[in-house]
């Protein structure tokens, strides 16, 4: 039997040009296995990456006033983290928290509005934050109201801590409850950005209201010691209908919108100073019944501003913080049919607060 096909020996047969030259012979070898240890490499490496994003630690500032590992702060901490937020698609922060431990939601009688009770305590006593600043818990002062909640859009939001039982050493005896903080997307080197759609139609009113949201948000650099980052927010919800009487809303509806504008310079390399505004308007609307048996629409007209001003200085072990803020919450009521609404509200607060911690050694 002949040893040469198409004019080329058999690889075993001496005359074979790579069995005639083993330096030839070897480099290939080398370099095939050089290619299939890449091509694994470069298999296992999302699996890398994911098992080290998996590893590490959820950070909360909210227990101590300082950056530190959730599982190692003196408190009960829960860390919802903006992974989770876009999983859950949260329309707002009820819809974030719902389910964490030790957070139940209240209803509050009117319209399914529902209020954050943290280990049983009432609404008043679970303290929201905006990165540390405070906002007034409405339904102390309106009743059945659940307006604390939407000052800020899911989408400006990089995570929310909740922190379970008394912190008033820290904060005061608002939150003897425990303390809702959330903490706002920080721009990064580069410009970044997102925009995000989504809504539901239900073939009924007993499964459930229309829904419909879209978002947008970016962040980044402008020069060497300037960052921006905007964000805005237009939502809308449908009421649902009482299903023994569909000519009343069981839940009410919603439509908002929302937006914001922070800036951040860098005076120094360890000192920043920030400027910002948030603010949001926000229908909600119901149908109900009067005490004299007049069925009417009832529409909650709520609007939202808040401006502040910060400082920051990180040392090697010192670290300080001032703030100045105000806000501002606006509601105004309308009824159809004759039916006399309820007297306009207005909430202010003017806070200056500051916070200073030196590490030991």
């Amino acid at each position: 039997m002949s040893m040469v096909q198409n004019g080329i020996p058999p690889a075993h047969c001496p005359r074979h040009p790579l069995v005639r030259r083993p330096v030839a012979l070897a480099a290939l070898l080398a370099l095939a296995g050089a290619a299939q240890a890449q091509s694994e490499a470069v298999a296992q490496a999302p699996t890398a990456v994911v098992a080290q994003a998996q590893t590490l630690p959820s950070v909360t500032v909210t227990a101590t006033l300082n950056e530190q590992d959730a599982r190692t702060a003196p408190a009960s901490v829960t860390v919802i983290g903006r992974e989770e937020l876009d999983a859950r698609n949260a329309t707002d922060l009820l819809d974030a928290v719902r389910g964490a431990p030790g957070i139940t939601l209240s209803p509050r009688q009117v319209g399914g509005r529902k209020t954050i009770a943290l280990r049983g305590l009432e609404g008043k006593h679970t303290l929201t934050l905006i990165d540390g600043r405070r906002i007034t818990a409405s339904d102390d002062v309106v009743g059945h109201s659940d307006y604390q909640y939407g000052w800020l859009p899911m989408s400006a939001i990089e995570r929310i801590e909740v922190i379970r039982g008394p912190m008033s050493a820290l904060y005061g005896s608002e939150a003897l409850g425990g303390v809702v903080n959330l903490i706002t997307r920080k721009p990064k080197d580069r410009w970044v950005g997102s925009v995000g759609i989504s809504g539901s139609n239900p073939t009924s009113s007993s499964e459930g209201e229309s829904t419909g949201k879209a978002s947008v948000y970016a962040s980044g650099p402008v020069g060497e010691r300037l960052t921006l980052r905007v964000n805005g927010e237009v939502a809308h919800s449908a009421p649902v209908a009482n299903r023994a009487d569909a000519r009343y809303s069981d839940i009410e509806g919603r439509h908002s919108q929302s937006g914001g504008l922070t800036a951040t310079f860098a005076l120094t390399p360890q000192q920043t100073l920030e400027a910002g505004w948030t603010g949001s308007n926000e229908q909600r609307f119901y149908d109900t019944v009067s005490s004299a048996k007049k069925a009417y629409r009832s529409t909650y007209d709520v609007d939202r501003t808040q401006t502040h001003l910060g400082w920051e200085g990180r040392f090697d072990s010192w670290r300080g913080r001032v703030q100045a803020y105000r806000s501002e919450i606006d509601i105004t009521n309308t009824a159809t049919n004759g039916v006399s609404p309820t007297r306009p509200q207005d909430l202010t607060d003017e806070v200056i607060d500051g916070s200073s911690s030196a590490a030991t050694r």
